[in-house]
């Protein structure tokens, strides 16, 4: 009888231009959403660091609608998250598009998310006010 083997739990910093500040196995420096995409398709994301604006005009926005289409549409699962960033507004979008995943998730569900209570910074917003 095969033994199931958990797949390692993915926490994604999702940056252009800052690299990861967390260490440790489980963070992954993720500069593109295609990158974020493709680790969410695994189904091991359990948490997002969005900033706001990437190279292209792409945005942690962009990443946050298409998180709420597969969630709501395919199933998987809503990831914690918090966002860094020097857009302010574009934080805040985020920050509303993932908390509206994020309830309807677990109103879905019927529980809470296993890993909440251990990241504190978890759905805030942290503005970098200088690039450094």
């Amino acid at each position: 009888m095969k033994m199931k083997t958990e797949k390692p739990k993915i926490k994604i910093w999702l940056d252009d231009w800052r690299p990861c500040p967390h260490d440790g196995k489980e963070w992954v420096w993720v500069k593109t959403i295609a990158e974020a995409k493709k680790l969410f398709k695994t189904k091991t994301v359990v948490y997002i660091d969005f900033d706001h604006d990437l190279e292209d005009w792409d945005t942690g926005h962009d990443l946050a609608l298409w998180i709420k289409l597969q969630v709501f549409d395919h199933g998987l699962d809503a990831p914690l998250f918090s966002v860094h960033s020097i857009n302010p507004g574009g934080g805040a979008n985020i920050i509303r598009t993932m908390r509206s995943t994020q309830e309807w998730w677990l109103q879905k569900n019927g529980r809470g998310h296993e890993m909440a209570n251990t990241i504190p910074e978890a759905g805030k917003l942290k503005l970098f006010t200088d690039w450094t």
